[in-house]
């Protein structure tokens, strides 16, 4: 029978005092702190950042990522056309498939995000030096 699927935000915030990624929906193959809702087409979940930290440079050839910056704020080099994006509290973007990007993510930031489909193919790719300093030079 069909049923509405629920999670508290209290049992939410619990779960994000224990790890810093929550997945909500998903066909997920790490086991989750908190119970999700089952999903073999869509993924969304909250990233929740206490201390800053930078995502290596990486790309999904199939998956499109869907962000909205809840708090804090996250800059991206983007490789490919060489440019730096910085979104702040409440800025929604798109990351599409086939963009190479690394990431910077500043202390006390919490993302909400929707990734199409549900497959995980985050591929590590070669950078260059100034992407590596860009990375190198943040300070947490």
């Amino acid at each position: 029978m069909p049923q509405f699927k629920i999670i508290k935000s209290k049992n939410l915030e619990k779960s994000l005092s224990k790890t810093k990624r929550q997945y909500l929906v998903g066909n997920l193959a790490q086991p989750q702190v908190l119970k999700h809702v089952s999903s073999d087409k869509i993924e969304i979940g909250i990233s929740d950042y206490k201390g800053g930290e930078t995502e290596e440079a990486h790309f999904h050839p199939k998956q499109t990522e869907f962000q909205l910056i809840l708090w804090g704020s996250t800059e991206y080099y983007d490789i490919t056309n060489n440019k730096i994006y910085r979104f702040e509290k409440e800025d929604f973007y798109c990351t599409e498939s086939g963009v190479k990007y690394a990431q910077k993510i500043f202390k006390k930031t919490r993302i909400f995000f929707v990734k199409i489909p549900a497959v995980n193919d985050k591929t590590l790719c070669e950078t260059n030096e100034k992407v590596r300093k860009w990375l190198e030079g943040y300070r947490k």
